[in-house]
C-alpha cells in the first residue's frame, strides 16, 4: 500500500475537523438525550398502564407526544445550528437521526397494523443504529452499549408477548438515552466547570 503524502493545506484541513469533532464531543451537554429518554419512557408507561386497564381504543394515544418531541427536536437544534457550524461528524449524526426518524414516524403513524408483530423490531432496531452511530462519533463508549442493549432488546420483542413490549422500550430507552444523556451532563458539566 503506498504512503498518501498530504500537502500541508490537506493536513490542517485533518486537523481541523479533528478539533471540530472533539468540540461537538464535548459541548453534546446529553439535553436531546435525556428528553427523548424520558419522553419515551412516559408515552411507553403510560400505553402499558392503558393496556393493563383495558383502555383499548385509547392504548396508543401516548405515542403522539413523540410527535411533539420531534417539533420540539427540530427547533432545539435549528437554533443551536444557527450558533454554530457543524463539523462533516456533526452533519453525519445530523441525518442519520433524521433518516431514522423518518423511517419510525413512517411505520409506526402510517404502517403499525401492516407491521404488526414486527414493529417494536423495527422501531427499536433504528433507535439501536442510531445510538451506536452516535457513540462511534462522539467515540462514547456508554452509547455504543446502549445502543447494542437497545438492538438487543429489538430481539427480545421478538419472543416476549407483545402487551409488554412497552417495559422493553423503557429497558431500551434508559439504556440508550437516559444513561448516556446523564452521563454526558457530568463530563459537559466537568469539562465547562459548572
Amino acid at each position: 500500500m503506498e504512503k498518501e503524502n498530504l500537502n500541508p493545506k490537506e493536513s490542517l484541513q485533518i486537523i481541523q475537523e479533528m478539533i471540530q469533532a472533539e468540540k461537538l464531543r464535548f459541548s453534546e451537554n446529553g439535553f436531546i438525550y435525556r428528553f427523548w429518554g424520558w419522553l419515551v419512557s412516559i408515552a411507553a408507561l403510560a400505553h402499558f398502564i392503558l393496556l393493563q386497564l383495558e383502555m383499548y381504543d385509547y392504548h396508543y394515544y401516548p405515542w403522539f407526544l413523540t410527535i411533539f418531541g420531534g417539533i420540539f427536536t427540530g427547533f432545539y437544534y435549528g437554533r443551536k445550528k444557527e450558533k454554530t457550524s457543524l463539523p462533516v461528524s456533526g452533519k453525519i449524526l445530523s441525518y442519520t437521526w433524521i433518516t431514522i426518524s423518518f423511517f419510525i414516524f413512517g411505520i409506526a403513524f402510517f404502517f403499525p397494523v401492516r407491521a404488526g408483530d414486527l414493529l417494536l423490531f423495527i422501531i427499536l432496531s433504528h433507535i439501536a443504529v442510531g445510538t451506536i452511530v452516535a457513540g462511534a462519533i462522539f467515540k462514547f463508549k456508554t452509547l455504543l452499549i446502549g445502543g447494542f442493549i437497545c438492538g438487543a432488546m429489538a430481539f427480545v420483542s421478538l419472543v416476549v408477548p407483545r402487551e409488554y413490549g412497552s417495559l422493553i422500550t423503557i429497558v431500551a430507552v434508559v439504556a440508550a438515552d437516559l444513561i448516556p444523556g446523564y452521563q454526558m451532563k457530568r463530563m459537559y458539566n466537568k469539562e465547562n466547570k459548572i
